[in-house]
């Protein structure tokens, strides 16, 4: 698939591979794709949607990965061992 991207419409190519399974596009829409080269004789820049929606997701992961780590369930028992001792001691 042949677009032309930023300001002076420089050309640019999509290969089927690297539109990735849902992807559909018209005329004139607007996509978000991933520069993967750029073919230096014609100057045609490469793109990917595929390697873009991966990147996206690896940032997501990676942000879901930095938030606080989850009490495993030895941590949960072990609370909930405690308040019981807790409340038996107070009896």
């Amino acid at each position: 698939m042949e677009c032309t991207i930023g300001k002076n419409n420089t050309k640019a190519f999509i290969s089927p591979f690297e539109m990735g399974r849902d992807f559909s596009a018209n005329v004139g829409d607007v996509i978000t794709a991933l520069v993967v080269g750029v073919d230096p004789e014609t100057f045609t820049v490469n793109l990917s949607v595929k390697k873009y929606d991966q990147a996206q997701n690896r940032k997501v992961v990676a942000q879901y990965l930095k938030q606080a780590p989850r009490p495993t369930l030895g941590q949960l028992l072990e609370d909930s061992f405690k308040t019981e001792e807790a409340e038996s001691e107070e009896n």
